[in-house]
């Protein structure tokens, strides 16, 4: 006897095979970080794009870990010797990881196998830079130690840094010993 569909035991519905591949590699990386930090990812099919593309911004550093890997999975899968589809797997695991970046505001530049990472003003030049990069790139506060720039990220790894570097409580650190962690000023709206 089958279970009833939605029941325990039933497979989950048949999932459509016309899905983009771009954004199904895009969906591919944001979950495999997830799962690095330890997050579950029961509700994930559920997230819209906006929402993958939150989550991500606000965890650069696991992001910068599994971009890294898919570039170097897509470099490693490439055979100049074998099918044309090979070639095909690298150049589409390359469009996934450059389609996540883009999302998250950088832009990539190549001019070998790997890429250039590109910010306004910036270029970082190896996989060990991509994580400023997109912390930069999705930074919401800055920590500053007697007004002066520290630190800059989301305000997570702000706290965490702030904790890091100094031997005090974040509390104490704030109210005495002057550092601070404050937003960044957003742009103000255009009239």
């Amino acid at each position: 006897m089958t279970p009833a569909p939605g029941s325990p035991g039933s497979k989950p519905p048949h999932r459509n095979k016309e899905r983009d591949p771009i954004e199904a590699g895009v969906r591919v990386i944001i979950k495999r970080s997830m799962l690095s930090v330890g997050m579950t990812t029961q509700m994930f099919h559920k997230w819209t794009h906006d929402q993958m593309v939150q989550w991500a911004a606000n965890h650069p550093k696991a992001i910068a870990q599994r971009v890294r890997q898919w570039y170097i999975d897509a470099v490693a899968e490439r055979d100049p010797t074998s099918d044309e589809s090979a070639i095909h797997t690298y150049e589409r695991r390359i469009k996934q990881a450059d389609t996540l970046l883009k999302a998250l505001g950088i832009q990539t530049s190549y001019a070998g196998l790997y890429p250039t990472f590109v910010l306004p003003g910036q270029v970082f030049y190896t996989f060990d830079e991509l994580y400023n990069a997109l912390r930069m790139a999705c930074a919401t506060h800055v920590v500053k130690h007697d007004g002066v720039e520290r630190f800059r990220s989301t305000d997570a790894e702000c706290f965490a840094w702030l904790l890091n570097h100094q031997p005090c409580s974040v509390h104490h650190a704030t109210t005495h010993e002057g550092w601070s962690i404050e937003p960044l000023c957003q742009d103000p709206p255009k009239t």
